[in-house]
């Protein structure tokens, strides 16, 4: 696979499990409050992983299950299970996710990809970095 293929892949990846993870944290956290962020989180995060694959005309690329996300997963939920403030812990989850889909953005901002892809990751990359920017800012004031 080319490089610019394996970015592709990666981003789709990290937008599609990402809003997985968003769906995954809104049905188990306790605060209300997060539970419409994480609604909203992970509609925008579907939303993104969409447009991304019909930039790159690959729209049934990445985001399939491998043995390495299914213990991330698994490891989520044992994590998430754990202590006194569980919503910290999907959130401190949540951060990381961001960080993950922001490296993928810039990854392939700095790769191959095509120009229509370059464009459109180029325009959402504000947006993205203030989904993380929320995020970190949230794992800060719980911890």
């Amino acid at each position: 696979m080319d490089g610019s293929r394996h970015e592709i892949r990666e981003l789709l990846a990290a937008a599609r499990g990402g809003a997985a993870l968003y769906r995954r944290a809104q049905a188990r956290v306790a605060d209300v409050r997060l539970r419409a962020l994480f609604a909203e989180y992970a509609r925008t995060r579907d939303r993104l992983a969409a447009e991304f694959a019909a930039a790159a005309g690959e729209p049934g690329a990445g985001g399939r299950d491998t043995a390495g996300r299914w213990l991330r997963t698994a490891y989520t939920d044992w994590l998430t299970r754990r202590g006194p403030d569980r919503d910290a812990a999907w959130i401190a989850e949540l951060e990381e996710a961001e960080d993950a889909l922001l490296d993928a953005i810039e990854d392939a901002l700095d790769g191959g990809v095509p120009p229509g892809l370059r464009a459109l990751l180029a325009a959402r990359l504000p947006e993205v970095r203030a989904g993380h920017d929320r995020m970190r800012a949230l794992k800060r004031t719980r911890h």
